[in-house]
């Protein structure tokens, strides 16, 4: 049955019938509590449909119920959820929910210095590109040699027609990797 839910509400959110999807997973969430997964899944319908704090509250509620081990372990599950669901809306070029799902990522840790990397790609892909390169540089100050940073930030201040700046990014990716062009 609880599979059943599942695939269902996941037809209804894929589809955008939120309130379906909505009340599958409060039917599975009243059914089976100790699914964790439930919660992770209905905070995403909330967030996808821009009610971020109430997205917040169902997974803090989930968390709660915890040992400090616990949620830390299912603080990962739930990031690791996140990071699944906003890699497959840049895919289908929705780049709006990957761009509020890796803000919740970030959230939920803000030294994930690839999350800074995919929300800078997804904000570029949107036409916000002092945006994106604003994510490129947080990521480059959490790791310094992060060379895809820098190629991305070269590439958009090169479409900006920033050449000096794209040009200091590539003498910057040559200075960790020699041979990379």
């Amino acid at each position: 049955m609880i599979l059943e839910l599942h695939v269902q509400a996941e037809h209804y959110l894929s589809s955008g019938d939120y309130d379906r999807a909505i009340a599958l997973y409060e039917q599975s969430i009243a059914a089976y509590p100790e699914r964790r997964s439930n919660y992770w899944y209905l905070g995403l319908i909330w967030l996808l449909q821009g009610e971020v704090l109430e997205a917040q509250g169902i997974w803090l509620s989930a968390l709660s119920q915890g040992t400090a081990e616990e949620i830390d372990l299912w603080t990962i599950e739930l990031i690791e959820m996140l990071l699944e669901r906003a890699f497959n809306s840049v895919e289908i070029r929705q780049f709006e929910w990957a761009e509020a799902i890796y803000e919740q990522v970030l959230e939920l840790n803000p030294e994930l210095v690839e999350a800074y990397y995919y929300l800078g790609e997804a904000i570029a892909q949107q036409g916000r590109y002092d945006d994106a390169i604003s994510c490129w540089k947080t990521a480059i100050s959490y790791k310094p040699d992060f060379v895809e940073a820098y190629e991305q930030q070269g590439r958009t201040y090169q479409k900006i027609e920033y050449f000096n700046e794209a040009i200091a990014c590539y003498f910057k990716i040559l200075s960790f990797q020699p041979d990379r062009f």
